[in-house]
């Protein structure tokens, strides 16, 4: 008999969070499902970084706000462009996204380890 296949195994996921505490949650979320993480990264222009090498980036999951009063609207923009699937994680309600996000995937805090992997599983098989 065969090994079971984690949710996220093989998967890279780019953890954008400028909260110390919920980037490790979410750093450990992600490795429990056999994911590969990328960061976690504190702002957009941190991710932005990461974007060079798209080939590396699966998916993301961004926090609404970030380190020096910046939001994560210019890399969920620039990671729609490039088809990279994403989820936006607020405690925010998804009412704060910009029109041009209104459609992306939003997931309020606080959630539960299995609904992100889920959502993140999901937007990657469908992207």
């Amino acid at each position: 008999m065969g090994r079971r296949l984690l949710p996220l195994e093989g998967k890279s996921v780019l953890i954008v969070e400028d909260n110390f505490l919920i980037a490790q949650e979410l750093h450990q979320m992600i490795l429990d499902a056999g994911g590969t993480v990328l960061g976690p990264v504190p702002s957009g222009d941190a991710a932005a970084q990461y974007l060079e090498d798209i080939e590396t980036i699966d998916a993301a999951v961004l926090d609404v706000r970030l380190a020096h009063g910046s939001t994560c609207f210019s890399i969920a923009e620039q990671l729609k462009m490039l088809r990279v699937p994403f989820v936006i994680a607020s405690a925010y309600d998804s009412s704060i996204l910009p029109p041009n996000l209104s459609t992306a995937v939003f997931l309020p805090k606080p959630f539960m380890a299995d609904e992100l992997v889920s959502i993140v599983r999901h937007s990657i098989q469908f992207r």
